[in-house]
């Protein structure tokens, strides 16, 4: 085996100059615990296929469960004064109740069915902008968690994230404190997303813009993580309040300065951005929803501008003590960056597009002058 290795070592060493090695660098998350390999050189690799290209899901209106009130009772919704509102309906649960009596619990088709009934009760008028209810089809582990919708009006049922009225995606951030506040009460963890861009690689199944909020028992393995590596690197200290984002990956800040929008340092995928309200607070109810919502839009803006069309995407929102400091996870679901091997295997991903030029490009991309810092 020595000899063996001897002569390996010889034609590893002999053989370099025959591949394009040109050497990134890798940097490690301040705020999550995962590090990226940025290395711009790999992007240039062969490829026997071309991305498959992804269909957009393009459901009309008029067969849209969400928007024709096919779904369990709406629990709440939000206003165009972006006032929280409670309606004053239980006629639903009293036909659900008697409905389901004798029923087969056991199909799904049963609850299918059901949304016919319920559908009379499930008023949508003109002031809503965002509504709750349940998921049909629940993601829990217990009977005591829960999963929610929030879905757009129908008006905006055929709008893109880009380009909805920006009073949608503030309303649809003022759903998500609504039910993070309940799930606090409830002693449990609230995890808020949006699956986007109606295309599947995001996770998105129904066309109408929506998102989801999932409250669960035991706080997430990521967010327990996060706690961890932030007593672990900053001594229990905040890193976004302690300025450990770079100030070059700052894309956008809001007209009142309370939100930023950075590159992601050591992102997922390429072209990620964050999320960060400069205020800390570690529960989402601490943010502006106005503020909030606009970053995000202007995310997406951005990426719009720069991909010509609004990618798949994921928003994804990290709050509770276990994480500290709130803040949001943007990725697009590119088709030539997925996890593969390595990635999965190390939890380190390899990165092509360099965040310094991501910030540079979504600045371009939505006209934000360069930053003057805070």
């Amino acid at each position: 085996m020595i000899a063996t290795m001897s002569g390996f070592d010889g034609r590893v060493e002999r053989s370099r100059l025959e591949i394009f090695c040109q050497p990134g660098r890798r940097v490690d998350h301040p705020i999550l615990p995962r590090a990226a390999r940025i290395c711009p050189a790999r992007g240039e690799r062969h490829f026997e296929a071309d991305p498959q290209k992804v269909q957009r899901i393009d459901t009309p209106r008029e067969k849209c469960l969400f928007c024709g009130g096919k779904h369990p009772s709406v629990l709440a919704f939000v206003d165009r004064r972006m006032e929280t509102v409670i309606p004053d309906e239980e006629g639903s649960f009293r036909v659900a109740e008697t409905w389901l009596k004798g029923r087969d619990r056991s199909r799904i088709q049963t609850y299918y069915e059901l949304t016919s009934q319920l559908q009379q009760y499930n008023d949508i008028s003109a002031s809503h902008l965002v509504r709750v209810f349940w998921n049909l089809t629940p993601a829990v582990v217990s009977t005591e968690e829960a999963c929610f919708v929030s879905a757009v009006h129908p008006t905006y049922h055929d709008d893109d994230l880009s380009t909805i009225w920006p009073a949608v995606p503030a309303a649809m951030v003022r759903s998500w404190q609504l039910v993070e506040t309940w799930a606090v009460s409830k002693g449990m963890t609230a995890v808020s997303f949006i699956n986007g861009g109606r295309r599947s690689p995001s996770g998105q199944s129904v066309a109408c813009p929506h998102g989801q909020t999932y409250v669960v028992q035991q706080s997430p393995t990521l967010f327990k993580a996060i706690r961890a590596y932030r007593n672990a690197q900053w001594e229990g200290n905040c890193p976004i309040c302690m300025g450990a984002l770079d100030p070059n990956l700052l894309v956008w800040t809001d007209d009142s300065g309370a939100i930023d929008l950075v590159a992601d340092p050591a992102p997922i995928h390429n072209w990620s951005l964050l999320v960060l309200p400069r205020r800390h607070g570690s529960l989402l109810a601490s943010v502006d929803p106005v503020a909030f919502g606009a970053a995000i839009q202007t995310a997406v803006k951005a990426w719009r501008g720069i991909f010509t069309v609004e990618p798949a995407l994921n928003v994804l929102i990290r709050s509770g003590e276990d994480v500290g400091h709130v803040f949001a996870e943007l990725v697009p679901r590119t088709e030539t960056n997925v996890l593969a091997g390595f990635e999965l295997d190390t939890q380190d991903h390899v990165i092509t597009v360099p965040p310094e030029f991501v910030a540079e490009k979504c600045k371009a991309a939505i006209g934000q002058p360069g930053w003057s810092g805070h």
